[in-house]
């Protein structure tokens, strides 16, 4: 099958249209699709940070890569991914395991509520309210 917009091999089908693209046309009918969407449901005056929620996976990912394309000229917004690191074996750790956390070197206290180890391995207790409250407030 052929592109419906040029004489290249198409690779998908836009059922709704009926049109055939090939890999160049898809790509530009999706971030045209993105850009519009983007229009119709957020206001952008300037001044704003976009959080996008990262987990790795290709639909993440996409609309990370979609969103700096779109977002990457205007100096005036700012993209940030927001990622969370699932610790599947939480341990009950006792407060006094805990350390202050202006013991932390080179990490920002503000963001982090205590350290602690469990046997031998350390972890770090956020303050979700300081990290993700300057996003929200934006």
């Amino acid at each position: 099958m052929r592109c419906s917009k040029c004489d290249a091999v198409a690779v998908t089908l836009i059922r709704y249209s009926g049109q055939h693209l090939c890999r160049e046309h898809f790509l530009a009918f999706v971030e045209r699709r993105v850009r519009h969407e983007l229009r119709q449901q957020v206001d952008l005056n300037g001044g704003e940070r976009v959080a996008v929620g990262l987990s790795g996976g290709k639909d993440s990912s996409t609309a990370t890569v979609l969103l700096h394309e779109i977002l990457s000229p205007r100096a005036d917004v700012e993209l940030v991914a927001v990622t969370v690191d699932e610790v599947l074996d939480l341990v009950p750790v006792a407060a006094s395991a805990l350390a202050p956390r202006e013991e932390l070197a080179g990490i920002d206290p503000a963001v982090v509520r205590a350290v602690g180890r469990h046997g031998d391995r350390s972890f770090i207790v956020l303050d979700l309210d300081a990290l993700f409250g300057p996003l929200m407030a934006a």
